[in-house]
């Protein structure tokens, strides 16, 4: 081959599905969440590159094996969803059909099949006596056009995101401000819980469609002072719009008007959740501020003094990035365990959180009994057999099955409250004077429809386990219908000196991918 020739298409088409991967989740991933994933890759590639060179003393047919494994290597996942659809929406095989592609056996299966067809170009190439030239001229033009191609895309989205985020900067001004409210240094200021175990369902609904009667935990909740809202539905239908509802003390409806209907940009709710009206509150007031992050990208980069997280755990990138690999059959087993060690972490580290100098703000966002499921009711390890996802409603289900999805949400919902007991008997017996809300940000996803509504079991979705406890027990402000919105107008009015309206408790349906077209259910959860 010419010397003079360049090869550099092997590293290019191995990153790219991890850089193709951030530009699509660009607003909602933080850059240093990737850099791990575009180290190992990077190096990964190298060391393949080596071997092969070491082995065919040839450059070219070196790259050209390198990079025909990575193509195989992350098209993996795609062959798996493409093969999915089709069979379902062209062929109209059964539901239990298309399941079955997302269990141990059927990744098993693809896994020989992508063995077997790169051991195939393997060999041809081994065995030609071509000097690749031309195919590595080919290759580079494409990996240059990939590169093009993202180098756009950036650039595009970087533009775009510019212009809504000065739009952003004057509506968070004028919409979630907060108010200036000197720092009292007499009284002793409480530290302040808000522990959201995700989907976590109120009592009725979960007794109708899960057959778990949890009324114990609700009297032990009573016995211990606590205050249950027992008719409480989310605002929202999501986590990163219910959060935002809570934690900003307010509606997103008026917001959401500045914004195209069907524009998917989840920047400004990112950007919204991240300088949290509530979080700001307390820094002014000398809190320390606390952050349990659960692994959902919506909540990992959220701004706080102190992050306790279990080290060595698995992000929202890099799950979503193996879920393209053969790794997802790999990795699986050890993707439950990280997610059953991070929720281990946080139940067994939430009491000792508020210890230090200054009071804190702590807040802990649990995702249980939301799936993935990875406990058995008696909190011993659940293994499925199908592959690890952090999906919710039709995502889950019309991969998974219903059945499944009942059956698992029950044994997580039985584990999750025991662990919810020992959690606030430890919290009360280190913290005497607290004050905690444990409520959950939208109810569970059997029959939700992420993309509609006529489809969705709105009741499910919006009802939802909402706990107060004050240290003075005066819970006059409270009511059984209260909602998120309003959970920290009454706590920062009764206990900070504010002086916040309370607002109409509503309840929005959204798309999941437009989340500014909001369309009010309250009449239909009363």
């Amino acid at each position: 081959m010419n010397k003079k020739n360049i090869i550099f298409h092997p590293l290019i088409i191995a990153l790219y599905p991890a850089i193709a991967l951030y530009l699509q989740n660009i607003n909602n991933v933080h850059f240093q969440n990737t850099i791990s994933s575009f180290v190992l890759i990077t190096i990964a590639s190298f060391v393949l590159w080596y071997g092969a060179l070491r082995l065919s003393k040839s450059l070219g047919k070196a790259a050209l094996i390198t990079s025909v494994f990575f193509l195989l290597f992350f098209s993996y996942g795609h062959v798996m969803t493409a093969l999915g659809n089709y069979l379902m929406v062209f062929l109209g095989m059964d539901r239990h059909v298309v399941i079955g592609l997302h269990t141990r056996s059927a990744m098993l299966t693809l896994l020989a099949i992508w063995f077997l067809l790169f051991a195939a170009i393997l060999f041809f190439t081994w065995r030609a006596r071509s000097d690749f030239n031309l195919v590595t001229k080919f290759m580079n033009a494409v990996s240059l056009a990939l590169m093009i191609l993202a180098i756009f895309q950036a650039l595009r989205i970087v533009t775009e995101n510019q212009r809504i985020v000065q739009n952003f900067k004057s509506l968070q001004t004028i919409q979630f401000d907060i108010p200036s409210v000197p720092k009292n240094n007499t009284l002793v200021q409480p530290n302040v819980y808000y522990i959201v175990l995700d989907s976590y369902l109120r009592s009725d609904v979960m007794r109708e469609i899960y057959d778990y009667d949890n009324t114990e935990f609700i009297n032990f909740l009573h016995q211990k002072g606590f205050y249950v809202a027992d008719q409480a539905h989310s605002n929202y239908g999501f986590t990163y719009l219910s959060l935002n509802a809570s934690l900003n003390y307010d509606y997103l409806t008026s917001f959401s008007k500045q914004f195209e209907k069907r524009d998917p940009n989840l920047l400004p709710l990112v950007a919204l959740l991240r300088n949290n009206r509530v979080m700001r509150f307390f820094k002014e007031q000398g809190y320390e501020t606390v952050l349990f992050p659960s692994g959902y990208h919506a909540v990992e980069n959220m701004k706080a003094d102190v992050r306790l997280f279990l080290p060595n755990t698995l992000n929202s990138f890099q799950d979503e990035l193996i879920a393209k690999t053969p790794l997802r059959f790999g990795l699986q087993q050890l993707q439950y365990e990280l997610q059953r060690q991070r929720i281990t972490y946080q139940f067994k580290n939430l009491p000792a959180a508020a210890e230090g100098n200054a009071p804190r703000f702590i807040f802990a966002h649990i995702i249980a009994p939301h799936p993935p499921f990875v406990f058995q009711a008696d909190g011993s390890p659940f293994n499925p057999d199908w592959e690890f996802m952090l999906n919710d409603g039709d995502a889950f289900t019309q991969w998974i099955g219903i059945d499944q999805y009942i059956k698992g949400y029950h044994n997580q919902a039985i584990y999750t409250t025991a662990q919810a007991e020992i959690l606030i008997e430890h919290l009360l017996a280190l913290d005497p004077q607290p004050i905690i809300i444990i409520q959950a940000d939208h109810g569970s996803g059997s029959q939700l429809d992420g993309t509609s509504l006529a489809k969705t079991n709105v009741r499910e979705r919006f009802s939802i386990l909402n706990s107060y406890y004050f240290p003075d027990q005066r819970y006059d402000q409270l009511y059984p219908s209260i909602t998120p919105v309003n959970s920290f107008r009454v706590i920062l009015n009764q206990y900070f000196g504010t002086h916040y309206d309370m607002l109409e408790d509503r309840s929005y349906w959204t798309d999941r991918e437009y989340p500014y077209d909001p369309v009010e259910i309250t009449s239909s959860l009363r």
